[in-house]
């Protein structure tokens, strides 16, 4: 079960989802809306990343930590570019900046929950009162999986990449999904 701090970040973030979409929804139907696409650029935007981070932030992924930055930082500027034009009068920018401000709000004291319990995992102590640094573990080497995600497109074709072959000629080609790199030999 999730703590309440977590629960209340994934619900906000629900709430934010919806009301963005729907924000961009209004706003393009206003006879303006050539003047509202960074508005509906934001809401879009905002509104992908807080779905997203409902589903990770739920299950208490190892990157929560970054993900509240995010959050925070895509309902902060979407909330500034809707106060913006709230003040113009549109109603539905009123409601989507004060639903991120809130989403703002909850999860910054999500945050302070996560970097307590970062802090808490990655220090052990010694003696009483001396905090010491925990053991890293060992990193797994991941530039073979950063790699395939960089150069495939979304719908899985490779993209042309610069590649070493196995007598160490480089040149541009599509030889296949994954690029080599020296560090992975």
């Amino acid at each position: 079960m999730l703590k309440q701090e977590y629960q209340n970040c994934v619900n906000a973030c629900l709430e934010t989802a919806q009301a963005c979409d729907d924000c961009a929804t209004a706003c393009m139907k206003e006879s303006n809306v050539l003047e509202l696409s960074h508005c509906i650029k934001l809401n879009q935007e905002c509104a992908v990343i807080c779905r997203s981070a409902a589903e990770l932030i739920g299950m208490k992924s190892d990157y929560s930590l970054i993900i509240c930055h995010l959050v925070a930082t895509a309902c902060s500027d979407c909330a500034e570019e809707c106060e913006h034009h709230a003040a113009m009068g549109m109603e539905h920018c009123k409601v989507c900046a004060e639903i991120c401000r809130n989403c703002v709000e909850v999860t910054n004291v999500l945050l302070g929950v996560v970097e307590k319990e970062f802090h808490e995992e990655h220090l052990v102590k010694a003696d009483p009162g001396e905090a010491v640094e925990a053991p890293k573990k060992k990193k797994k080497h991941s530039s073979a999986l950063v790699a395939a995600s960089l150069w495939r497109s979304p719908v899985g074709h490779s993209m042309p990449h610069t590649y070493t072959d196995v007598k160490g000629s480089s040149g541009l080609g599509n030889t296949g999904p994954y690029p080599t790199y020296e560090q992975d030999r």
